[in-house]
């Protein structure tokens, strides 16, 4: 992903602006995140982080079916929109 983030750096004008929406996951029972990664790889890219935002989000029908077969499965109701800025 770091490449992929250079990429990006490099191609967009000063200034400019990366948005990156992030969706937690569940493995094995356990909720992992990607937020910190993610800003950590894109501050390695050279992008600053502008905004970072949680927002209600309906889960995708294959987390409902997963949900549902397994009602222990933590439940993720959210997404969190990461807003970087070129400087």
């Amino acid at each position: 992903m770091l490449q992929i983030y250079k990429s990006c750096y490099r191609n967009l004008k000063p200034e400019g602006f990366l948005i990156v929406n992030c969706k937690d996951s569940v493995r094995k029972g356990v909720v992992k995140s990607f937020d910190d990664k993610t800003i950590h790889l894109a501050e390695q890219a050279g992008f600053r982080l502008v905004e970072r935002k949680n927002v209600e989000a309906p889960p995708s029908r294959f987390r409902l079916v997963q949900e549902k077969r397994n009602p222990d499965m933590p439940h993720i109701r959210h997404e969190t929109f990461l807003c970087f800025r070129k400087e």
